[in-house]
């Protein structure tokens, strides 16, 4: 991808800049410029209040966040989320003298911004992160609830105020992850399971020729949180699952809310970028499964900003559920919108975009059930009235919410208790009916639990397509009728407006695509200033039935909602009018906007009083809400009509005159995916069903890949001319600039064949180093290093196939090579040498010091040039060696300048002008501590210094076959073997002679000439005989010596001969320990070998005197002036 003419920088002009000016902080890159403003210097401190985007000229374009004439409130980040419940709430990171803003990192490569404050109980922290040469920065913000008075919104303004004096577009994904255009006020999708990208909101700003967006990469409280535009063009929300409005969700210490956004520029007017951009960083993305987090909480408070009078309280465990009371953001026309009796309670487990409506009309969630308390005497019923009190409780495992209230007549006292636990997706409630006053006529008492509106099993908006379209009319768009008007832009398109010209209209024909049947019908409106106006609707066109929207007190046209109760489709069509009123000076446009038709909600009845509220999600299909009704258990009804649940407490024909009374009851409420089937599966009241999500960990490229300039920065971090989404173009290569920058280009890199590899290097200076890993070689082999085309180096690869070196020699632009080693050649003209015969047999590995190894072995088969040597401090590791340590000839080497007390681990091979051998077995040795001075320790006694001097193997003894005609490995191994099933033996002794046999053992070749194995017994593998023959300094037999050979313990004494004999000592590495004349010494060795029945081993040993130990006579000498002083200091007492 790239971004419209921005091709590729200098390092120099690669980097992202922090500039620290009186009053704000200023970050630039290549691709933008942000402002943070400090905190003594402006309202907006802590966030971005100025953005320009570079367009493809490199000018900056305007400043692309809203800049107010008044009080610079606004910017780019968290900037709303808390409040006292009596004010807009339009806290967060702005407005606050106490925002600390600390600068985390501030490199060439990275910077990072940390601005913090706390207001109310809840503390912000937005974390920034900008990058050179990338065309995005991050914000990873976040707000927890501090303390007992904290306060959080749901409500978080966390991304957008942009500059509406200019001219955008504003784009945006839906649920499927397609961009639409976004207008007026609406909500829409964040996530659901149709994405296969990041969601993301973009503004072209066509007359700047720039376009700047964000990325959503991660939302705490994943499911159901949606996005909403605010009450302005340039204003941009996400609602966190469980309801917007003021009052927002309820406290609790530690309850959070937190997002990760990219924003993300482009020198083009387009969603191009950005849609690329989102698409493959979370296609690229580690996915995990992971559970939501589970935030409970509860909360009350008097008088709340636009509240109806009295007590609001609110309890949440998210995402499972939400119940309010009293605690609807009104926003004009929403105060009959619930009553004061009703709770409504909510199961955001999914939410489509239906579910938030805009400021105008619901700026709120819907609920999905309706709880109330009522009782009724013969002639009418009585909801609870106004709350009297609302009591939380917050601990770290149970929350509750306590209300009280008493019946609109004050005869019967209500108390109600929500309660939830954190190993629990289920709300209880219970609660008692008590007499409130001395007497009370009462027929029933009950529990009512209705389903509501939104989420149902159909939802379907009846709007035109296109601005030209009309429904169903013999009426077209021209006549000032009916028309179509775009101030809606909800999901399906431009919105149905009846323009009232004081008109007698035929009646419109609206066509529903749903099936017959019952349906809830709610219509939005609009209203008029000059007068209230009667709208009619009908299922049938002879029977109308008919509202009125009021005229709005605002004086201005608003949309009027009105919920029209059950109605049943037939045909599928509804038929609207208006009264036809002849009202002169009309204002703006009242008509009827749109419609929407939802299913009635299905009660089910599941036996042992549990029921099932069954409704359907646009976006994820069916989900449920169960009821449990634990008491009373008799007297359950479910009304159809009204779709209502109720449980009765007390229930009687007619009314009867109670005294005293009190009715408890205790219902459980179980949000959940899917449909109940039957009562058992309402699980138990202490149970969680997890909701999982996939969630995307955004994919930050990290290290140097192909097809791309990669700008390696001193502190190892890297920047790409262009964005690698595809981790397959990798390399394993790493570059550390002793300072500024290189600009690396891979040409070629094999990880197989001859491993060759080539790139290019650009450094910002002439003078720096630049430490090299190369990665991906053949384990082992011997490379050579190239710069500009001239060798400056040879490594070799290690067992993990790597090579490390430095170059200093000065930067323009290099081309450095890692090609396999070329070896002098024997001849002007050819190397005729093969591959030296086997591997060499190392034998031995012995202390010398606290710093020196000494390694012997038995030569390798010719042609041999010289022996390498490799070794590590961990096994199979070798990160050390030497090349040439000697020619032909050559069975020892002392390894120096190891460190004290430390164990190695060494191997050796031959090698020749032409190539090298395999490598021989791996054997250990251990170096002395730091107090050895090649002498005994003070604390072990006198050792004996050993050496072997020579060593013998014994081949065991096999014999030949030779194939015949009608052969094979089973009926040879039955007749030389007397076993058929030790075929394998065979294969495993032939191998390399005829490597076909382990991939076709069922081939031979007459003619072909066998090695069989030794004598041993079937199905045994034999050990090794060794003999250890130990002889003094003259080379003379030494008798008596105690020999032990340790790994698997076995001992022996020497005799005359001074030989000590040993059978079946296994392969491997073997400590061997001498004593004698109370001295002891020790040797490793190493056996190995296919063909080798017995090793001979011949050790040299000399004693050595304890008073040649330096640290001895130390001692004795100490000893003795101690002594000499103690003399001294008697005699001049006795005196």
């Amino acid at each position: 991808m790239v971004f419209g003419l921005l091709l590729f920088q200098s390092p120099a002009e690669a980097a992202v800049t922090l500039t620290d000016n009186a009053n704000d902080y200023t970050i630039e890159n290549e691709y933008y410029k942000a402002v943070i403003p400090k905190a003594s210097a402006s309202n907006s401190r802590g966030i971005i209040e100025y953005l320009y985007v570079k367009k493809q000229d490199t000018s900056l374009s305007q400043n692309l966040v809203h800049e107010p004439a008044t009080t610079s409130r606004y910017g780019l980040g968290f900037l709303e989320g808390s409040g006292n419940a009596t004010g807009n709430n339009a806290i967060g990171l702005q407005d606050e003298a106490s925002i600390s803003i600390t600068i985390l990192e501030n490199t060439s490569s990275k910077i990072r911004i940390k601005s913090e404050a706390t207001n109310n109980g809840t503390n912000y922290i937005e974390t920034w992160t900008f990058w050179a040469k990338k065309p995005y920065f991050q914000s990873e913000a976040e707000a927890t609830v501090t303390n007992a008075s904290g306060y959080l919104t749901n409500q978080s303004q966390f991304a957008w105020m942009i500059n509406p004096n200019l001219t955008s577009n504003w784009y945006a994904t839906d649920k499927d992850g397609d961009a639409v255009q976004l207008s007026g006020l609406v909500g829409h999708q964040i996530h659901s399971p149709n994405l296969n990208t990041y969601p993301w909101i973009n503004y072209q700003f066509p007359d700047e020729t720039v376009s700047f967006g964000t990325i959503f990469t991660d939302v705490y409280d994943h499911l159901g949180t949606v996005a909403e535009t605010g009450e302005w063009k340039y204003e941009y929300q996400l609602d966190f699952a469980l309801g917007g409005g003021s009052f927002g969700s309820p406290i609790k210490q530690g309850y959070k809310r937190a997002v990760t956004t990219i924003y993300y520029t482009t020198n083009e007017a387009t969603n191009t970028d950005i849609s690329a951009f989102a698409q493959n960083h979370y296609q690229n993305a580690t996915a995990t499964t992971t559970e939501n987090p589970t935030l409970q909480a509860t909360n009350s408070s008097s008088n709340i900003y636009l509240q109806k009078t009295g007590i609001s309280s609110a309890l949440v465990s998210s995402p499972y559920f939400l119940l309010r009371q009293n605690t609807q953001n009104p926003h004009t026309n929403l105060t009959s919108h619930r009553q004061q009796y009703e709770t409504s309670i909510y199961a955001p487990i999914y939410k489509n975009q239906n579910t938030i409506r805009s400021h105008n009309s619901y700026y709120d969630f819907e609920d999905q059930l309706l709880y109330s308390l009522k009782y009724s005497n013969d002639t009418q019923t009585f909801d609870y009235g106004t709350i009297a009190s609302a009591t939380p409780s917050n601990s770290s495992y149970e929350t509750s919410l306590q209300n009280t209230a008493s019946s609109s007549d004050g005869k019967v006292d209500y108390s109600t208790t929500f309660k939830t636990w954190s190993d629990s997706d289920k709300l209880q409630i219970t609660g008692t009916a008590s007499n409130g006053s001395a007497s009370a006529p009462v027929k029933d008492i009950y529990v009512a639990i209705k389903p509501r509106f939104t989420g149902l099993e159909s939802n379907v908006e009846a709007e035109s397509a296109t601005p030209t379209e009309s429904i169903v009319s013999s009426l077209i768009t021209t006549d000032n009728k009916w028309t179509n008007y775009n101030i809606y832009s909800g999901d399906s398109g431009t919105s149905l407006i009846y323009k009232d010209n004081e008109e007698n209209v035929p009646t419109l024909t609206i066509p529903l695509s749903v099936s017959d049947g019952q349906y809830y019908l709610r219509a939005y409106v609009w209203s008029r200033i000059e007068g209230d106006i009667t709208y009619y609707y009908s299922t049938d066109n002879s029977n109308w039935n008919n509202f009125v929207a009021p005229a709005p007190s605002s004086g201005q046209t608003e949309l009027y909602v009105k919920d029209l109760g059950i109605v049943t489709i037939s045909g599928g069509v509804l038929y609207i009018n208006d009264d036809d009123s002849a009202v002169s000076g009309i204002t703006g446009y009242p008509g009827w906007d749109r419609i929407t038709l939802q299913a009635v909600p299905r009660i089910t009845d599941l036996g042992s009083n549990v029921y099932d509220v069954r409704l359907s999600d646009a976006i994820y299909g069916n989900m449920g809400i169960g009821v449990k009704v634990n008491s009373p258990t008799d007297n359950i009804t479910v009304d159809v009509g009204d779709s209502e649940l109720r449980v009765y407490l007390y229930k009687q024909d007619t009314e009867q005159t109670l005294t005293t009374f009190s009715y408890p009851f205790d219902v459980e409420i179980y949000p959940h995916t899917g449909w109940l089937s039957s009562s058992s599966e309402f699980t138990s009241l202490h149970s969680r069903n997890a909701l999982t999500y996939s969630k995307h960990t955004f994919y930050l490229p990290e290290g140097i890949h192909t097809g791309r300039t990669n700008t390696v920065y001193s502190e190892g971090s890297i920047a790409y001319s262009t964005e690698p989404y595809n981790n397959t173009s990798l390399v394993n290569l790493t570059l550390t600039p002793s300072t500024g920058t290189v600009d690396v280009v891979i040409d070629t890199w094999n990880t197989s064949g001859n491993y060759y590899k080539k790139w290019t290097e650009t450094g910002s200076t002439a003078g720096i180093t630049t430490g090299h890993t190369v990665s991906s070689l053949n384990p082992n082999a011997i490379y050579d290093i190239k710069v500009d085309g001239q060798k400056i180096a040879e490594k070799i690869a290690g067992q993990s196939g790597q090579i490390t070196f430095d170059y200093s020699g000065g930067y323009s632009t290099k081309t450095f090579e890692v090609a396999d080693h070329v070896w002098p050649p024997s001849s002007p003209t050819s190397c005729n040498d093969t591959v030296p015969g086997g591997s060499p047999y190392l034998y031995s590995a012995t202390a010398k010091s606290s710093s020196a190894i000494a390694l012997q072995w038995v030569e390798a088969g010719e042609p041999v040039d010289k022996y390498a040597v490799e070794y590590g401090t961990k096994s199979g590791v070798y990160q050390f060696g030497a090349e040439s340590i000697g020619g032909k000839g050559t069975t020892s080497y002392l390894v120096q300048e190891l460190s004290p007390g430390t164990k190695y681990y060494f191997r050796v091979r031959a090698g020749n002008r032409c190539a090298t051998g395999p490598w021989s077995g791996e054997i250990s040795a251990a170096t002395y501590g730091r107090g050895y001075f090649g002498i005994p320790s003070l604390t072990t006694g006198t050792n004996l210094e050993t050496e072997i001097i020579d060593i013998e193997t014994v081949g065991r003894e096999t014999g030949v076959y030779t194939v015949q005609a009608g052969d094979t490995l089973y009926s040879i191994a039955e007749e030389m073997l007397g076993d058929g099933s030790r075929w394998p033996e065979l294969v495993e002794l032939n191998q390399d002679k005829y490597p076909s046999l382990v991939t076709n053992p069922g081939y031979l070749v007459v003619g072909w000439e066998l090695t069989l194995p030794g004598e041993e017994e079937a199905g045994e593998e034999a050990g090794y005989a060794v003999t250890v023959k130990v002889i003094d300094e003259e080379s003379n037999p030494v008798e008596g010596a105690r020999v032990e050979i340790h790994s698997e313990v076995k001992s022996a004494t020497t005799d005359k001969k001074g030989i000590a004999a040993f059978t079946n000592v296994e392969g491997g590495e073997h400590q061997i320990l001498i004593a004698y004349n109370n001295q002891q010494g020790e040797q490793n060795i190493n056996l190995t070998g296919d063909t080798v029945e017995e090793f001979k081993f011949t050790i040299q040993i000399s004693p050595t005197s304890p008073f040649r130990d330096i640290r001895v006579m130390t001692a004795i000498g100490g000893l003795s002036i101690s002594l000499l002083l103690a003399i001294i200091f008697l005699i001049k007492r006795k005196r």
